[in-house]
């Protein structure tokens, strides 16, 4: 049994339980099937009762998250479990809101749609990828190719179910226009949140693999596939094409005002099916929530769309308000995440066209003192930049342009003190320098 116990209930938005492990699906990308088996391994309904017990003896109410590499992997042992924690829930008025991970075959069966609706299940995450076929085939993702995409994701919507979702661009087969196919895609699904990376080659799968023998292979991945601009391989298309496409998803799907984003919020509430479990129970804390968002949300640059779209439900779908609320929270944190990875980014290629100004600087026939006089310059002009851009990036963007920053200023001040006489160098550290050299 999970030592629950240990855990301040107060500083978790979820807990978190697994009743299976491993996948049956050999997806070219993936590691899971690698490091876990083509054969999930399951606990007994017994066991995860227990814990589930475990959780709700100790005090907690409120979302569970079944880590499960593929929920529905082993479905015999899946059926077997439904039934079970269906009637747990019920004898305890469904105390926890539940949410899983699963394929997108899920779509296909309405048996375990009904049985996941009636344990309480509220949201599932997917992994669709990409619409386009020839890459689904090309990376054995083919169980996504057996029926409409689309169909998939508005059966599990139909049940009451929300659909969160990963994608996936940089594939080989990917067409030029795969940018617009995947915007077009989301929106169509009115999958409020899709997560999107660029393709990202994993130590130990069959993509790593491949990609070594080809010799395409360009370095090891930290492991975090979402606002990475570019892959840690050759890909087919162009690599600064391919990173401008992503960059133009991810400023489509989360824009500065949220129009897209709270579009296909709307949109999601409209198709969604009848779940009575969808719409959580209004209590103290919701209430303190909504408080919080209403103080702050209608008062920053999407304020307006925020308004219209509380607005919008209150009167189309009011028993939904209280997931409007998360909906909008949500849309403020995705905003805020993108929108500094993309700033980060611009940044990081602002520095790469500077160092590739100062090496020509110091390749070209002029004297020494001009090239020098050229870096300071140069040294106030990054500040300038860096110094903007910081005040709008969130903490983890800004330690980590900080730090780049001041890597690019150790470089270059080495670079040119190599290449200055050193009593030129004295001289003109000991005149006095008043521009900054760090944030």
């Amino acid at each position: 049994m999970p030592r629950f116990d240990l855990l301040d209930f107060r500083r978790y938005v979820t807990q978190s339980v697994q009743f299976s492990r491993g996948c049956p699906y050999r997806c070219e990308f993936c590691d899971i099937w690698k490091m876990y088996g083509n054969r999930p391994r399951v606990k007994s309904p017994d066991q995860i009762l227990g814990e589930l017990d475990a959780l709700y003896g100790l005090g907690w109410r409120g979302p569970v998250f079944f880590v499960d590499d593929n929920f529905i992997g082993n479905r015999r042992e899946i059926r077997r479990l439904l039934p079970r924690l269906a009637r747990w829930q019920q004898e305890r008025e469904y105390p926890f809101d539940l949410f899983t991970e699963a394929s997108v075959n899920l779509g296909e069966d309405e048996r375990l749609l009904q049985g996941m609706r009636d344990a309480g299940f509220t949201l599932v995450f997917l992994g669709i990828e990409t619409p386009i076929e020839a890459s689904l085939v090309e990376t054995n993702k083919t169980q996504n190719t057996r029926r409409s995409l689309l169909g998939l994701v508005r059966a599990i919507q139909g049940h009451g179910i929300e659909v969160s979702s990963g994608f996936i661009v940089g594939f080989d087969n990917d067409p030029e226009d795969v940018f617009d196919v995947q915007i077009r895609f989301i929106e169509e699904a009115a999958i409020p949140m899709a997560m999107v990376g660029v393709l990202t080659a994993l130590k130990g799968t069959d993509l790593y693999d491949r990609l070594k023998t080809e010799k395409r292979l360009l370095g090891e991945s930290d492991g975090n596939n979402t606002h990475r601009f570019e892959p840690n391989f050759e890909p087919r298309m162009d690599r600064e094409r391919l990173s401008k496409g992503y960059k133009r998803i991810l400023s489509r799907l989360y824009d500065r005002n949220l129009g897209n984003y709270f579009r296909r919020c709307s949109r999601f509430l409209h198709v969604l099916g009848d779940n009575p479990h969808f719409s959580r129970k209004i209590g103290l804390d919701e209430i303190k929530v909504l408080a919080r968002s209403l103080n702050r949300q209608p008062f920053t640059r999407y304020g307006w769309q925020y308004v219209r779209f509380l607005l919008r439900t209150l009167v189309r779908h009011p028993r939904r308000f209280s997931e409007a609320v998360r909906l909008a929270i949500i849309g403020h944190h995705f905003r805020e995440i993108t929108w500094g990875a993309i700033e980060a980014h611009e940044l990081d290629q602002y520095f790469k066209t500077k160092s590739e100004q100062l090496t020509n600087l110091l390749q070209g026939p002029e004297p020494w003192f001009r090239k020098l006089a050229a870096w300071k310059r140069a040294q106030e002009e990054v500040w300038r930049a860096t110094r903007r851009r910081l005040k709008r990036l969130p903490e983890e963007y800004r330690v980590l342009v900080q730090t780049r920053y001041r890597e690019f200023l150790r470089r270059w001040d080495l670079t040119f003190e190599l290449n200055v006489p050193l009593r030129d160098m004295k001289k003109i550290v000991s005149a006095g320098d008043d521009s900054p050299s760090t944030p």
